[in-house]
């Protein structure tokens, strides 16, 4: 299980020097920062009467990704 975690730890540090060309340091302003594989909302679909309802009936559209997310203060 540590190898996982240990590969993950590298996955993280690899990510941040690719979007931020820094050293990874696992803060942001003062907040951690990880790297999680989540849902992330891409669009919708309106379903139903969109001008009486708005959009109380939407499918969302979603695909898997790496994110970065940093965590409340």
């Amino acid at each position: 299980m540590w190898a996982l975690a240990e590969l993950h730890r590298y996955w993280e540090r690899e990510r941040w020097r690719k979007h931020f060309g820094t050293e990874f340091t696992g803060l942001h302003e003062g907040r951690p920062v990880r790297l999680c594989w989540r849902e992330i909302t891409i669009g919708h679909i309106c379903r139903g009467d969109y001008f009486r309802d708005g959009h109380s009936e939407c499918a969302r559209i979603v695909e898997m990704r790496w994110q970065f997310v940093r965590s409340k203060a």
